[in-house]
């Protein structure tokens, strides 16, 4: 077979994590056109993957087969689900079916062919690198049509408010435990963590702040297992949540941010009274693409969704109402939304099988991987291999706690990436080039 350049895999894995983390894309392409070119891109780099297996044998290796069966059964109740709630329903959402069966098809693959750590760090960097420079560019341009503005949230037409944070947020942990157990400095692993920070900063996520918070509290506990308090990791404990503080805060300061008040004061208040013209500057092109709605996640309507999601679990047991039926009606959009909290909108959409189902898809990965850790005989250098999936994939289980779930590939491809990093059988250490 035809052996190409190496950088010909990583180029087309980063286009493929690219392609799929920007989101809005498929607004402009529709979803049909985006779930292709996503696959497209995949199957280009699992055929350069497959011609390559020989000479990259000590890099790649996939998972054996009882053990993507045994991941697969989570998947195969969550499709069920989908199926038994629907047919209990008069067929309501079961359009989400044949998406769920190619995600986990998708899944499969990529446990057949398992990228490496490196693979993916590269796919998360030329995310978040072309996310943000693109934000800047488009801004310094003028370039209104593309950019998406809303009160302290900022993005542009392919990564909005609400999908910015998702470029930068999953290199937060990898990059901030690379610092902390650093035997030597590394300025590229500082510029990587600064620059995530920045991006998820941009978007203005309240998501995101609170992720990196809990993060932050992660990483130090870790190293304090791992080293104990000493000088070295209480100066790095601090230096991390300094940098992240700042680089979140600073970009785009929130009322919700302790350091708003010192920003407009103390860094250029002109920079924020700007806001007001540089928004009516782009109000014709926000007319044409749907905003963000930031009242969305008021206190009120957090509470509405909630109480509603509680309500339907109880009226729709066990086998759930159908999936993307649990929703509340959002005045500012003068129509219905879904409940923004993945657990209860599962239960109260797909029954209690349904939920059984979305927890196995990423616990049973969870598991598997803690298990190789446990039995090693190096558990932390084992644990470091491990990192960057469970960052992604903690992450992810956290932001279900404020966002529904979803069944298009732009939400899932990373996670799935992640998901297979954890049951392969074997684990490198952290590559941070």
């Amino acid at each position: 077979m035809l052996r190409l350049p190496s950088f010909f895999k990583y180029f087309l894995f980063a286009g493929f994590v690219v392609v799929s983390g920007f989101a809005g894309l498929k607004i402009y392409t529709g979803p049909v056109l985006h779930w292709l070119l996503v696959l497209f891109l995949l199957g280009l780099w699992g055929i350069v993957f497959h011609s390559q297996r020989e000479c990259s044998a000590t890099e790649h290796f996939s998972a054996p087969r009882k053990r993507i069966m045994f991941v697969s059964l989570p998947w195969i109740l969550l499709t069920l689900s989908v199926f038994v709630a629907a047919s209990a329903n008069d067929w309501v959402g079961l359009h989400a079916l044949p998406k769920y069966a190619a995600l986990a098809f998708v899944l499969v693959g990529m446990m057949l062919y398992t990228p490496t750590n490196r693979e993916v760090l590269v796919g998360l960097k030329a995310l978040c690198l072309m996310a943000l420079a693109a934000l800047i560019l488009l801004w310094l341009a003028n370039a209104w049509n593309w950019l998406v503005f809303a009160p302290n949230r900022y993005g542009w037409i392919w990564a909005p408010p609400g999908v910015l944070w998702k470029a930068g947020i999953f290199l937060v942990p990898y990059f901030a435990w690379a610092i902390m157990t650093a035997d030597e400095r590394s300025g590229a692993q500082w510029f990587w963590l600064v620059l995530a920070c920045l991006v998820a900063g941009a978007d203005g996520s309240r998501t995101a702040a609170v992720a990196s918070f809990l993060i932050w509290l992660a990483v130090v506990g870790l190293a304090v297992a791992r080293f104990g308090f000493n000088g070295r990791t209480g100066t790095k404990s601090a230096l991390i949540g300094m940098i992240m503080l700042l680089a979140m805060g600073g970009l785009n300061p929130t009322s919700l941010n302790p350091l708003h008040a010192l920003y407009q004061s103390t860094l250029g208040a002109e920079v924020f009274l700007e806001e007001e013209s540089i928004l009516d500057a782009a109000e014709e092109s926000l007319l044409e693409i749907p905003p963000p709605i930031r009242e969305v996640g008021e206190d009120s309507a957090r509470l509405k969704m909630l109480k509603r999601g509680f309500e339907g679990s109880v009226e729709n047991f066990p086998v759930g109402a159908g999936f993307g039926t649990t929703t509340i009606f959002v005045p500012e959009i003068e129509g219905q939304m879904v409940v923004h909290m993945t657990y209860l909108q599962v239960l109260s959409d797909l029954g209690i099988l349904g939920l059984l189902g979305y927890l196995g898809v990423f616990l049973v990965p969870v598991y598997i991987a803690f298990r190789k850790i446990r039995k090693s005989a190096d558990r932390w250098g084992e644990f470091d291999g491990y990192v960057l999936p469970l960052g992604i994939v903690g992450i992810y289980l956290f932001s279900g706690l404020f966002h529904p779930i979803s069944n298009e590939i732009s939400e899932w491809a990373i996670v799935l990436v992640a998901c297979a990093l954890l049951v392969k059988w074997f684990s490198s250490k952290p590559n941070t080039a």
